[in-house]
Parts: structure tokens; sequence; C-alpha cells
């Protein structure tokens, strides 16, 4: 599938390499953010010599930028034949939302409670959500997104449970950025993000929580069309997800 496929609200950015600056470190971010918004679409090759050609860097960085993805089972590495875009694996989104679920839903419960909860923070990134909604950008959006579910982590008193949630959604976040190149209405996400801010807001734990776990089930309904459009992207097609977790 042509890469122009799943266009996001920007226009890819041209490619800038700071040489002050680590140059496979920042080659290891523009390939895993390519990855993760399917930009590079799952199962399409990886070609060293084009990546050097593209980023104007040898292939030492290349390299070692793919080497680390493969260990984040975002490329595959067949020996004597190349790398790949790995496919999606239903089983891993599958587990990764089981773990985010149990992370998130403590967290939100222990923020309604802390004293480092900051409620016009919250707003205000509803704000930088509902913006992107109304003009159709996906991307900015789910920075936004993202934006959100750290800062009611670091209100929990455990900022080291986003780090946690970061690296282990990885495969879930594929799902959920193609989910958002594809929604005609972003506006349903900020609507479920409002509730959990407004049960914060009153500082009922329980009612935070139900709104969370309301949320974040919102992908087991996406998945399916998501699937039946994209099928060449998914693997581990008959996987299910936990019983606790539908």
């Amino acid at each position: 599938m042509a890469r122009q496929a799943l266009p996001l609200a920007r226009p890819v950015p041209g490619i800038s390499i700071d040489r002050r600056m680590s140059v496979a470190v920042q080659v290891f971010d523009l390939i895993r953010r390519d990855i993760l918004d399917a930009t590079l679409t799952p199962g399409s090759p990886l070609s060293e010599h084009a990546l050097s050609q593209s980023f104007g860097v040898s292939r030492t960085p290349i390299r070692e930028a793919l080497l680390r993805l493969a260990d984040e089972g975002l490329v595959q590495i067949v020996p004597q034949v190349g790398s790949f875009v790995t496919r999606i694996s239903l089983a891993k989104v599958y587990e990764a939302q089981f773990i985010r679920e149990a992370l998130e839903c403590a967290a939100v419960r222990a923020a309604a409670q802390s004293r480092r909860l900051d409620v016009s923070l919250l707003r205000d990134i509803l704000a930088d959500q509902k913006t992107a909604a109304a003009k159709g950008q996906a991307d900015v959006f789910y920075v936004a997104d993202e934006a959100l579910h750290a800062a009611i982590a670091d209100a929990s008193g455990c900022p080291r449970l986003w780090i946690v949630a970061l690296n282990e959604k990885l495969q879930l976040d594929r799902v959920r950025m193609l989910d958002m190149s594809q929604r005609h209405d972003l506006g349903e996400l900020v609507v479920q993000h409002s509730a959990i801010v407004d049960a914060l807001a009153a500082k009922d734990k329980g009612a935070a929580e139900a709104a969370m776990r309301a949320h974040l089930h919102d992908v087991f309904a996406r998945i399916a069309p998501l699937i039946e459009r994209f099928r060449a992207y998914f693997d581990d097609l008959d996987s299910a997800p936990p019983e606790s977790a539908e």
C-alpha cells in the first residue's frame, strides 16, 4: 500500500539532522515516529542504503537505530534478507491495553485525592484537544492526548508510571494513531477525556476510574473496522482481549 494511504493532518516534515547531537538517536526517533504513525507502513522493507541517503548519514547510525527498533518490536531484522517494519501484533496490542488499563486506572484514583492534581492544567490540555479536533489535526490531537494522560500519571505521585506505560504500549499506540487518522470526529475522545477531568475536579475517585476505564475500552470497538480496512497491517488475528478487559 502506498505511503500516502494514511495521511495525517500535517505534511511529513523535511528530514533535518543536527550534527551537534547524536545522529543515531535522531535517526532512531524519526524512523520510530514514522512507524508509529504508519508513514512507514507495517510490512514495508527498510533499506539501510535508502535510509542513509534519505538522512544524509552513513549506514552505521541507521544500523544502530534499526537494532534499537528491533528491540522494541517495531522492526524485524532477517539475516541475509533485510529489515522490515513489523506488522501490528494484535496479541501484543491486547496485552499492552491490559497493562495500560491496570496502571492508569490506579493512577487516576490516586490523582483524584492528590495535592499534586492541577485541574487547570488538565483543562488547558482539553482546550488544545478541542482545537485540534475542530481542525481535524490527528497528529496534534495525539500529542495532547498523551499530555493529558501523562499529567494524570504525574498527579498520582508516581511519575515513573507513565514511563512504564510508554514502554509497554508501543503496539497499542500504532493502533491508536491509525485509528485517529481515520476518525471523522475526534470530538468523541474530547468528551471521554472531559468526563475523566470532571470526575478528577470533583475528587471522585470512583467516577474518575470508571470514566478512565470506559475511555480506554474505546479501542476495542475501533479495532475490528481497522482490521477490516487494513488487514495486511495486522498479525495474530485470532487473538482476543483478556476477559477482564472486554
